[in-house]
């Protein structure tokens, strides 16, 4: 696939917080960027090292021009993918729904607290949208979907897995993103995982969409490296492994969800993403006591305690332990998050044979059509083998 040579610079919605707007000297005026880049092959080390490149390039402007580059709670690091110039096919795309779906509690956990139970919202419009709503904020609130049962509401994930895996396409996982709200209604680009953008239609402004992409919106604005390579390199193992898991390894994947002590780390192993990104994943953020809170100067302010707020600001969005409290409040607001608390499942209900059956039964029509050692066994045996595997894996054995 081509890769363009430039990366590109445009106006964005970001803005200073009330804590750096007091302490911005007078002789610096603030302005909002979106820094776009070319397109990559996230499994090229050519791609990372054009990022590296950049990066370098923002601390040499810098120091030759005095400027800053900062980032906060109001910036966001979106990745986009696609199967070279073509969309993700429909199949895995239920997938990617499906697994962030499953283990968003799971994978809240890698990310600031601002992006994890009060979702911003978007500013300088007369109808107040947030920017990146969890994916269970579609599900658990689904009596405001448009597409929905009236009244239809449910925590269960079994039902939230089964309504994706019967959307046919794109088409039909967009309408699930379909929703009255306040004033107005919420889309897939209102999402922290956006599949409007590889689906053909007219958006809210009436112009046509011809992207070919899935955009993740939920990770914070970051200029650090590492941080950026472990979420695309994350990102890439997931969408690897929706595209090729077998039907019995990816339900596993899900129904690992259900344990309440299922870590972020355990779902990279279950997705095969490389060693060196998941030992940056396990990495210690620093402490608070790092980065104090900066007092109102009797003064002018300056540069320094500008950046030093920022940076205290940051760190706070930051904090593991309240990134954990956030994940573990999202369930008790009524509208997302899966219950914290759940107990694990005894793997021989009825619900998950009937979750097997369905998945399978869709799954034989499109991506399973050729016979394998797997499919000469009968449902029943299939659904047997996955069961014993998963009362084995919580038994310990």
């Amino acid at each position: 696939m081509e890769t363009y040579s430039t990366w590109t610079v445009t106006s964005d919605d970001g803005e200073l917080t009330h804590g750096e707007t007091r302490l911005l000297p007078e002789s610096y005026k603030a302005q909002s960027i979106e820094l776009i880049s070319p397109v990559f092959r996230f499994d090229d080390p050519q791609s990372f090292s054009q990022i590296r490149e950049m990066l370098e390039a923002l601390k040499w402007l810098e120091q030759r021009f005095k400027c800053h580059f900062i980032v906060n709670k109001t910036c966001g690091f979106h990745v986009h993918f696609a199967c070279g110039k073509e969309k993700i096919p429909d199949d895995t795309a239920k997938c990617i729904y499906q697994i962030f779906l499953a283990h968003e509690r799971t994978i809240d956990s890698i990310h600031a607290r601002s992006r994890v139970l009060a979702p911003a919202w978007k500013r300088h419009d007369d109808i107040e949208r947030p920017l990146y709503a969890p994916l269970s904020a579609f599900q658990g609130a689904a009596h405001l979907l448009r597409n929905s049962i009236q009244g239809e509401q449910d925590r269960n994930l079994f039902a939230w897995l089964r309504r994706v895996e019967h959307c046919d396409d794109y088409g039909d996982i967009c309408k699930m993103f379909e929703a009255e709200f306040k004033k107005g209604y919420l889309d897939g680009h209102c999402a922290n995982v956006n599949f409007d953008n590889a689906h053909a239609h007219t958006d809210r402004n009436g112009a046509q969409c011809t992207k070919t992409t899935i955009e993740f919106r939920q990770h914070l604005g970051t200029r650090e490296y590492d941080e950026m390579y472990r979420y695309v390199k994350f990102l890439g193992s997931v969408i690897t492994c929706c595209q090729q898991a077998s039907d019995e390894a990816f339900i596993e994947t899900l129904l690992s969800a259900t344990s309440p002590t299922y870590s972020f780390d355990q779902l990279c192993q279950a997705v095969n993403v490389p060693e060196d990104a998941r030992a940056l994943f396990l990495q210690t953020p620093p402490s608070i006591a790092t980065f104090p809170a900066v007092e109102t100067p009797y003064g002018a302010p300056s540069i320094g305690q500008f950046l030093a707020q920022n940076a205290h600001e940051n760190a706070l969005n930051r904090d593991p332990a309240d990134v954990n409290r956030m994940r573990a409040e999202k369930y008790s607001t009524g509208y997302y998050g899966i219950q914290p608390n759940a107990q694990p499942l005894i793997f021989d209900q009825e619900k998950v044979k009937d979750l097997l059956v369905s998945a399978r039964e869709d799954l034989s029509r499109s991506r399973f059509e050729e016979v394998t050692s797997s499919s000469l066994l009968s449902d029943e045996e299939q659904n047997d083998k996955v069961i014993a595997r998963m009362n084995a894996k919580w038994n310990g054995k």
